[in-house]
């Protein structure tokens, strides 16, 4: 894209050169007295002018679908992260006293990937709601692995290792947190029907497509 601050002295030089031109050739213009030299030096600014408003236009559309085109071949990525599977575990499927590990794990590589990411989407609303979703899935993540410990045999649970009985009053508490993980587990799901929302009304008129499954 052309840079903002030479386009605007390039357009100001062309405005000024094209009314200095109707100054010399005396507005309002009289085209029986227009000289041959007067003539090719208004049509030159006049197309000089034309031209860079002309370059200034396609910069601009064309930087705006390349932007378009790049948030969604993004949304593309991070839809194939946090598959349909981890979004159906999160909306849907209660934390149980038992969980396979990797029931999360499109949501744990979505953090995983959010955390490296280098570049924001260049749409604002997209930017936020992404963020919204990698706030909010931490959370969860944080809580979950805190209260929960994998078996070594691909599955997890809050139990203690020997299976002891558990007292009626850390019965209750683990159950109070499992119940505010069930609450995270929604809010997640939220936010992230939120982004697929703003992604689709945003970038309309991308070329390259956008790959939701159905929520």
């Amino acid at each position: 894209m052309i840079p903002e601050y030479p386009t605007k002295v390039t357009r100001i030089g062309a405005i000024l050169a094209l009314m200095a031109t109707l100054v010399w050739v005396q507005w309002p213009l009289d085209f029986n007295r227009l000289g041959v030299g007067q003539s090719i030096t208004f049509l030159a600014a006049l197309m000089t002018w034309i031209g860079i408003e002309w370059a200034d236009w396609q910069n601009h559309y064309g930087y705006n679908i390349n932007s378009l085109d790049e948030d969604a071949t993004k949304v593309n990525y991070l839809i194939e992260i946090l598959d349909r599977k981890t979004y159906y575990q999160l909306r849907y499927a209660n934390v149980e006293t038992y969980i396979r590990v990797d029931d999360y794990k499109g949501l744990e590589e979505f953090l995983a990937y959010y955390e490296a990411d280098l570049f924001k989407f260049h749409n604002n609303s997209i930017q936020d709601s992404y963020d919204n979703v990698e706030r909010l899935g931490r959370i969860f993540i944080h809580n979950l692995w805190s209260l929960y410990t994998s078996d070594g045999r691909g599955w997890a649970t809050w139990r203690p290792r020997n299976d002891d009985w558990v007292e009626d009053e850390i019965f209750e508490k683990v159950m109070l947190k499992i119940a505010g993980l069930n609450r995270d587990a929604t809010a997640v799901a939220d936010a992230w029907e939120d982004f697929i929302k703003v992604a689709k009304s945003e970038l309309r008129g991308n070329s390259v497509g956008l790959n939701f499954y159905k929520l």
